[in-house]
């Protein structure tokens, strides 16, 4: 009988940027040593602790984006090389209601013989 040692796995540093209620938030880490895939869990916050949101399972590339409803999160990785998993640093962020910007508006005074431009 023979058997493969596998090597651990190391720990994926995790960040955040944060989108708002229309934009997407991307979640990007570390790939360390010894890692083929990762599981990505998102948590939402409901009440006065956080729940799972969304769990995406064998992820192979090292950041993920989606669009997510206002509401406070957090997330983490399980980088993992099939038989060993190490979870990353957890990152918590809010993610705001979408505000259009308010206009801008430019008046410039004409005189009795120019018109006014708007």
């Amino acid at each position: 009988m023979t058997f493969a040692i596998q090597e651990g796995v190391g720990k994926s540093t995790l960040s955040v940027t944060a989108g708002d209620s229309a934009s997407a938030t991307k979640i990007s880490w570390t790939k360390p040593a010894n890692t083929t895939i990762y599981n990505l869990r998102i948590k939402r916050k409901d009440g006065g602790s956080y729940k799972t949101y969304k769990d995406v399972w064998n992820v192979t590339t090292n950041s993920y984006s989606l669009t997510l409803p206002v509401g406070e999160y957090s997330v983490y990785v399980d980088a993992g090389n099939g038989s060993a998993y190490t979870a990353s640093n957890t990152v918590t962020f809010a993610v705001k209601e979408f505000t259009v910007g308010k206009p801008t508006l430019s008046v410039i005074a004409g005189s009795s013989k120019t018109a006014t431009k708007i």
